[in-house]
């Protein structure tokens, strides 16, 4: 759905949702904040194919794969597969980070250096409050059991055998 919308429209679409979830943790943004967000927005690289389609590709892939797995030679088609897969997400991602990697550096200092000392204040407390939470996460000790691969079966593959 969102690989059919326009750049602005994506922008437009994801500068409402950034002022509502700023607007409901109480920090409230101004409209030289907002024009940089948009316009930072506007200016990502998104990659020539949407990563769905990438990954689905792979997916078929597999699924056809899947189909020799008597025939001899299967462990080095799958091996193959694996670093094939792994190579290919990581050239569809090394498309446009570096770009995009670069914007948002660029914007996060701009934005820090245009917030108001209201706003500092705010984003201070509001990160102190998130990092205590996520200190007391971490000090937790759940009370379920983890799970590993060998727990799951996936469309009747074994991953034991």
């Amino acid at each position: 759905a969102e690989q059919n919308l326009t750049p602005e429209q994506r922008a437009r679409a994801n500068v409402k949702r950034i002022r509502r979830y700023a607007s409901l943790a109480g920090l409230s943004l101004t409209g030289s904040q907002v024009d940089d967000l948009r316009e930072t927005m506007l200016q990502q690289k998104r990659p020539g194919k949407p990563f769905s389609d990438v990954l689905d590709e792979w997916d078929a892939g597999f699924f056809a794969m899947l189909d020799t797995r008597q025939e001899p030679g299967w462990d080095k088609r799958v091996t193959g597969y694996i670093d094939g897969r792994r190579q290919a997400f990581r050239e569809w991602a090394n498309e446009t980070t570096p770009h995009n990697r670069a914007l948002w550096e660029d914007y996060f200092h701009r934005a820090s250096n245009s917030l108001s000392h209201e706003q500092r204040e705010f984003v201070s407390d509001y990160l102190g409050g998130m990092a205590s939470t996520i200190r007391a996460l971490s000090r937790d000790d759940p009370s379920f059991k983890k799970s590993d691969a060998l727990s799951y079966r996936c469309k009747g593959l074994d991953v034991r055998s």
